[in-house]
């Protein structure tokens, strides 16, 4: 099983829920988001200091992270050939729960580097939290 593809498949069940008209794309930016977040987490915890890289290194690496992703997922409709691949496979419960969880964890240890306080952080994940829970649990009842 490759893992970064079993990521985007879990990531687009859950876009696909509350986005019908282009989840393939919502799913390859918000993993591409997370991917930055996390590598951003990594070059804070290393104490590099951001205005080394400069902002025009940072836009330029979310696009790089972007196109890439982009590349792989979305070009000759790999990720349909996925979501088949995955679709007959039954998950595991250990790797879906982490799968789940790795969002928050993400934004929860970039606001730690950065030295967020604790209610702010939980505040904010939270939220994010209450928003993806609104909209699974309100996708079959809405117009």
């Amino acid at each position: 099983m490759n893992l970064y593809n079993y990521i985007f498949y879990r990531i687009y069940r859950t876009t696909s829920r509350v986005n019908n008209i282009f989840p393939e794309f919502s799913t390859s930016i918000y993993l591409s988001i997370l991917i930055f977040i996390n590598i951003l987490s990594i070059i804070l915890l290393l104490k590099i200091p951001l205005e080394r890289i400069g902002l025009n290194a940072i836009y330029a690496g979310l696009t790089i992270i972007y196109v890439v992703n982009h590349m792989y997922f979305i070009k000759n409709n790999r990720y349909k050939k996925i979501i088949e691949q995955f679709d007959k496979k039954k998950g595991v419960i250990f790797l879906n729960v982490m799968i789940l969880i790795y969002p928050y964890l993400s934004f929860f240890f970039l606001f730690k580097i950065l030295k967020i306080d604790s209610i702010t952080t939980f505040i904010t994940v939270g939220i994010l939290v209450l928003i993806d829970a609104y909209f699974y649990l309100t996708k079959n009842k809405m117009p």
